[in-house]
């Protein structure tokens, strides 16, 4: 019985006679699906970039109807050949990225009752590595006559990082700024009163990463 280009249920009938002409006859009912189910899968909720290599994998997964029901899903890293062993079909899944920082990609198959078989991917970055800054004060300028002063910044991460995206800054023993936009220069001011005082600045990428503290410090003479 060739199936091609039909879908649903179908009533098979068989009937056996003997040679004096008796007869017996038995019904099944079959459901015929032909077609491939249809999904997406979203890595950590379509995020761009990740800096930890855990990560959840969101899934839908439908089988067209009158099909037979998504019923399995397996996984695997980019174009590796060798998948996960199918296990029952869920929305979610914790998955561990490929090792490396850059580009990444997730493939799942989803398998219906009847067999048939579909791929979906999706890709995301992964930068595990802190971005780093520097500050000066006044273009190195090792004293100042008002508190009013210009820091010169820079700020670096290391290919394939996902990018410097955002700063933050504060006087020594104070509360940080608020995160903003990365910038080559900005206007700060410093503590009151005379004597030494040391700035501090932060920079984050856009997975998340958190440089270390970059510093430097001038002498107020008001």
């Amino acid at each position: 019985w060739d199936t091609t280009g039909l879908a649903g249920s179908y009533a098979l009938r068989a009937v056996l006679a003997d040679g004096a002409g008796n007869t017996t006859a038995s019904t099944i009912t079959i459901r015929v699906d032909n077609a491939a189910p249809t999904g997406t899968v979203a890595i950590d909720a379509g995020a761009a970039v990740a800096r930890n290599p855990a990560v959840t994998l969101a899934l839908s997964a439908v089988d067209p109807a009158p099909g037979s029901g998504v019923r399995q899903m397996r996984f695997t890293n980019g174009g590796a050949t060798t998948w996960s062993a199918w296990e029952p079909v869920a929305t979610t899944k914790a998955w561990s990225l490929a090792a490396g920082d850059g580009a990444k990609t997730v493939a799942v198959q989803v398998k219906d009752a009847a067999g048939n078989v579909a791929t979906f991917r999706d890709g995301i970055r992964l930068d595990t590595v802190k971005p780093s800054g520097t500050v000066t004060i006044d273009q190195g300028a090792t004293t100042t006559a008002s508190r009013a002063v210009t820091l010169t910044l820079t700020a670096t991460d290391p290919t394939p990082g996902s990018g410097v995206a955002a700063m933050r800054i504060r006087n020594a023993g104070g509360t940080w700024s608020a995160w903003q936009p990365v910038a080559t220069s900005a206007p700060w001011t410093l503590t009151a009163g005379a004597g030494g005082k040391r700035v501090d600045v932060q920079v984050r990428d856009k997975a998340g990463n958190v440089s270390a503290v970059a510093s430097d410090s001038i002498t107020f003479e008001p």
